[in-house]
């Protein structure tokens, strides 16, 4: 019972700031950053539905991506994909929060407070790179405050995870054996949730 007042807590936490982001925009920017599970964007895949044996890819080299993906409230949802060789953690965080922020200071102006959502991984959020990088924007004047949180593990369920959820299951049915297909189908499957 505690569990679970404290997971709804922790929800409505996070959707009152992104609202009070999307109604104030000049006071709040809010930001929720996840990356779905690696894996699922290795290619060239087979159409997962119908596998033939014989002509079957599984065992071959695949080129794998990173997929993270930021919602701005307010904004809507940036994809971003990386080679997975090129590794993750704060980089990557850092980065993709940066071109972010540029989407929204050119779309709508950033606001007075910067918070941001994350998910529970410790390697790519929850570091002091991340948190330097967070603490620079306060510093170069850029917000006057800055904030994030953690949700628990298991318990994010946000809409960005709702969006990769539908977009990965499209995905699944379908050949990919081209990086600019999978980016192509992802834009596709992506749309409805504002790319």
């Amino acid at each position: 019972e505690q569990h679970r007042k404290e997971h709804h807590a922790e929800r409505d936490y996070a959707k009152g700031i992104e609202l009070k982001a999307k109604r104030t925009p000049e006071f709040v920017t809010a930001l929720n950053i996840d990356a779905p599970t690696q894996d699922q964007f290795d290619i060239p895949v087979q159409n997962r539905l119908a596998r033939d044996v014989v002509k079957s890819l599984e065992p071959g080299q695949k080129w794998a991506s990173k997929i993270t993906g930021v919602m701005a409230a307010g904004v809507g949802m940036m994809t971003y994909v990386t080679r997975f060789g090129l590794g993750s953690g704060p980089n990557l965080t850092c980065t993709t929060l940066y071109l972010t922020l540029l989407v929204v200071a050119k779309q709508r102006g950033l606001g007075k407070r910067l918070h941001i959502l994350f998910d529970n991984t410790c390697g790519d959020n929850k570091n002091n790179g991340v948190i330097v990088f967070i603490a620079w924007l306060v510093y170069m004047d850029i917000f006057r405050e800055a904030s994030f949180f953690c949700m628990l593990k298991g318990h994010t369920f946000t809409i960005l995870d709702q969006s990769f959820n539908t977009m990965i299951s499209q995905l699944m049915q379908e050949s990919i054996y081209t990086m600019s297909r999978l980016l192509k189908l992802m834009f596709r499957f992506l749309r409805p949730y504002d790319v």
